[in-house]
């Protein structure tokens, strides 16, 4: 059994959005970021240290039954006061931010909603017997494909040189303004070290860091508490088509099918495991 788990958003009923079952039905978001502009606008997105005041996020949940302890909402992750509680994490692992919810639904606003984000980076994959692909993504191939046209609409030859010299100097200064550069690593299936002991309960891989991990001991703290909103996915089974297993408080889960009626995930326990 795997000691450290993909700390993943799990679909909530009921959702944040509507409508997109593709009938004839219009789409309604019932969560909005009120002064989402301003707080990127002060770097709040740039995932650089904070190091002066940023406008408190102004979050509108307007669903009366939407009560998730976790969910993600324009990339950045939200967590629950009884979550927070049930992690116990040190501050030198995460940092919280906090959110002014008095525009939300009475639910929701009790939930005492704040931003979280993990701040430790480990080194625990074993990227040998890991399996990934690489994204051209800020490379020059990335560049070469977009004004050739295998990604939108080609660029005219003419206008090739000065695309070129603006995506480069776009690109330049993103890295500039940013710590680290966004990695190009898409995982398919994540192989822990044989000796991989991670300092906190909560982290990013040295090199599949777009994967947020956790421990066995985090997960389960947040089972027993019943926290929703969040699941906790083996990392080593990431890639489409191969059924997802999961940490439950039944033990270990493995994915059966969907069930589209009642919009859940059907699943059985392959491990049953004692968490009392």
């Amino acid at each position: 059994m795997t000691s450290i788990w993909n700390f993943r958003c799990k679909h909530t009923n009921p959702s944040l959005m509507s409508g997109l079952s593709g009938r004839d039905e219009p789409v309604v978001c019932y969560c909005e970021f009120l002064n989402s502009r301003a707080v990127r606008d002060a770097g709040y997105y740039e995932g650089r240290p904070r190091t002066r005041p940023f406008p408190i996020l102004q979050l509108k949940v307007t669903h009366e039954e939407f009560d998730a302890d976790f969910f993600v909402w324009e990339g950045r992750e939200i967590v629950s006061e009884r979550m927070r509680q049930a992690m116990a994490l040190d501050p030198s692992e995460v940092r919280y931010f906090e959110i002014d919810a008095s525009q939300s639904a009475s639910l929701p606003r009790s939930k005492n909603y704040q931003v979280m984000e993990a701040t430790v980076v480990e080194n625990v994959s074993d990227v040998e017997k890991s399996k990934y692909g690489v994204l051209p993504f800020e490379t020059d191939v990335y560049l070469s494909m977009l004004m050739d046209g295998r990604i939108g609409n080609p660029i005219k030859p003419e206008n090739r040189a000065e695309f070129a010299r603006t995506f480069k100097a776009g690109r330049e200064r993103m890295r500039a303004r940013l710590d680290f550069t966004p990695s190009p690593i898409e995982a398919h299936s994540i192989v822990m070290r044989a000796d991989a002991s991670p300092s906190s309960d909560l982290f990013y891989d040295e090199f599949f860091r777009a994967r947020l991990l956790c421990t066995e001991a985090l997960a389960v703290r947040i089972l027993k508490a019943g926290c929703t909103g969040v699941k906790f996915v083996d990392p080593s089974r990431l890639e489409f088509g191969v059924k997802s297993r999961y940490r439950t408080m039944r033990g270990i889960e493995e994915y059966v099918e969907w069930d589209y009626v009642n919009g859940i995930e059907i699943t059985k326990v392959i491990q049953a495991i004692d968490v009392s």
